[in-house]
């Protein structure tokens, strides 16, 4: 008698390979017949799940039919059983949710595990038991659902699939060495279903099952005139504005298709897919990498009873994209779909193409600090922007002191909050979150707990209020970026902080960046008394700037306002919509034309004074 721990699916994102059959299969197979299953898994789940399920029976049931309806030899059954009856070598298969395996620790990233028994007296050893243990620790969030690996639930529907694939006899190909498309690979990734390396495995162990044989996409009758397409390496080439009719001819039938943007970028692009019947997903991947996650759409932006898809982008910057596209539940054909990808191409511009790209302020936040306050405004067009605050990651540079959970809230104009994050590793976005910063040039943070949003905005200000998630005191970085390609039509126009300078606080120490070309006249202003107008208490009587190139060179710098250049500061403050300084006042400003670069901007009381202060970049047309 031999027993056989299998399984084990962990949190990661697949690295998509070739599409040559790579299974790995033991020799130790079930007898003819039916497997059957006691579930175990509590029956009814807390709420409707995600795809509409609304108990786990159901959705193991479903997981069971997937592996049924393409293999011959053995079939899986199951029927809903009691929690807490499961037995390690009963000859019963159980399924059922566990802090343990029968006693043994999970691994940190497993989310399940299956336990195979072979008894017999002659080789190889038939199997007659397989045991299927989740992992319920509550770090997890069980859910059922189709598409892309969301980050803030995890799909149990996937990975007793892969489960079952285990309890089949089937190993992981990519521990062989091996790259291929899979859903028995080691790791849980956006394939939602068996794909054509799997079920050729599981054909080879139990035979040929009312699906048939799977043709990788292409080679049947009913494949459409752009199969074999079902792998990135093989994707079809689709030209800006023009359409391509596809077809899904088979169950799990996946197609991709692929485009390249040329140097400048795109905006208002568009992918779409349209037809007469049918229910399409598709998702986006890229620049110039079939596995980075972007975008994906159901029919969230399409009328009501059209169940195709669409994803609206602003801008993509320059490179090669690919998009997938499949039945949204994988368990029906779709005759016939259109898919059309449309953009505009950026041209240059035939003037200076100097922009501000973006802002940052390392400051403190809470307690007698309170929170720190960010501030931008955008003009043109819509644009994404990617705003960070930064704590723990701070340690990694030498700064001691952060808060160690950052809370990021926006809010538009009137106030109304748009949106938040907390942990950015949880938001639905987190890989585009991490594909645009490393786009931008930002430091990759190092704990999941930073708080990082990627929105798109209309033209108007808007307010970012950082604080930490139990209201600790300490240090914080934050930065707003313009995430849209250098020559989208959409600018940040103005960014601006106001925290406590001086005293414990220290200097206020604001960095920006110009990006493009030619140059750019900003008005830069600390603001102190004039605040005082607006309700804030104990402002910076007296505060002074200065403006620090990249080499820590002083260019410019102010004490108070109305000193010098008075006249075009007050032209300068209307045209930009800026609020007027109190004349008199000992509040600081300074008009200055720069080249593209990295500046700091210096905020200090006058003989070291401390209080509450403001500073503002804003660019003058």
């Amino acid at each position: 008698m031999s027993w056989r721990r299998l399984g084990g699916a962990c949190v990661l994102s697949l690295i998509w390979g070739s599409a040559a059959p790579a299974f790995v299969a033991d020799d130790n197979e079930w007898p003819n017949g039916n497997i059957n299953y006691q579930i175990r898994l509590g029956g009814s789940a807390s709420g409707p799940l995600i795809d509409g399920a609304n108990s786990w029976t159901t959705v193991a049931l479903d997981a069971m039919a997937e592996w049924n309806r393409h293999i011959n030899d053995v079939q899986f059954t199951g029927q809903e059983a009691s929690v807490g009856g499961e037995g390690q070598t009963n000859l019963v298969n159980d399924l059922f949710f566990s802090s343990t395996i029968y006693g043994d620790a999970f691994g940190s990233q497993t989310l399940a595990v299956t336990l195979s028994l072979f008894q017999g007296f002659s080789q190889p050893l038939p199997r007659v038991e397989s045991d299927i243990v989740f992992n319920n620790k509550s770090e997890l969030n069980w859910n059922s659902y189709r598409g892309a690996r969301r980050f803030d639930v995890d799909d149990l529907r996937r990975v007793l699939i892969h489960e079952l694939g285990h309890a089949l006899g089937l190993d992981h190909p990519d521990d062989a060495g091996q790259s291929v498309s899979a859903i028995m690979n080691a790791l849980v990734s956006d394939i939602d279903t068996v794909v054509t390396d799997d079920i050729l495995g599981g054909q080879s162990m139990y035979g040929v099952g009312v699906a048939g044989v799977p043709d990788g996409g292409g080679g049947t009758p009913s494949g459409d005139d752009f199969e074999d397409d079902d792998v990135p390496a093989d994707a079809t080439t689709i030209t800006n504005g023009v359409s391509q009719t596809h077809s899904i001819h088979e169950i799990g039938d996946k197609d991709w298709v692929k485009f390249t943007v040329g140097g400048l970028g795109a905006e208002d692009v568009v992918i779409e897919t349209t037809g007469v019947t049918g229910d399409t997903e598709i998702f986006l991947f890229g620049p110039d990498s079939s596995d980075t996650f972007i975008d994906s759409d159901d029919d969230t932006d399409r009328p009501n009873g059209n169940f195709f898809s669409r994803i609206n982008r602003s801008s993509l910057g320059a490179g090669t994209y690919f998009v997938r596209i499949e039945e949204f539940s994988n368990n029906a054909t779709i005759g016939s779909y259109d898919i059309t990808v449309s953009w505009t191409e950026i041209s240059p511009p035939s003037t200076s193409t100097a922009k501000l790209a973006n802002l940052s302020v390392r400051a403190k936040t809470g307690g007698q600090f309170g929170t720190l306050i960010l501030g931008f405004a955008t003009s043109d067009a819509s644009k994404d922007v990617l705003v960070r605050g930064i704590g723990p990651s701070l340690v990694d540079f030498g700064v001691t002191g952060a808060i160690g959970d950052p809370v990021a809230r926006m809010f538009n104009s009137s106030q109304v909050e748009i949106a938040s994050n907390d942990d950015w590793v949880d938001a639905s976005n987190s890989n585009e979150i991490a594909t645009r910063g490393a786009t931008l040039g930002a430091f990759a943070p190092t704990s999941g707990l930073e708080a990082i949003l990627l929105q798109n905005v209309s033209p108007a200000p808007y307010t970012v209020l950082v604080s930490d998630f139990q209201d600790r005191t300490g240090e914080v970085l934050i930065e707003a970026y313009d995430a849209d390609s250098m020559f989208a039509t959409g600018r940040l126009v103005n960014l601006s902080t106001r925290t406590e300078v001086g005293g414990a606080a220290g200097t206020l120490i604001a960095g920006f960046v110009i990006s493009g070309t030619g140059e750019m006249t900003l008005l830069i202003r600390g603001v102190g008394p004039t605040l005082a107008a607006f309700g804030v208490s104990g402002v910076l009587s007296d505060p002074f700037i200065r403006v620090l190139n990249a080499s820590q060179q002083e260019v410019g710098g102010n004490d108070d306002w109305n000193s010098s250049g008075a006249a075009a500061k007050r032209s300068a403050t209307a045209t930009v919509g800026a609020f007027a300084l109190q004349e008199g006042s000992l509040d600081s400003a300074l008009l200055i034309t720069l080249a593209p670069g990295a500046y700091t901007v210096l905020v200090e009381g006058f003989g070291g004074a401390a209080g509450n202060a403001l500073v503002e970049i804003y660019e003058v047309p």
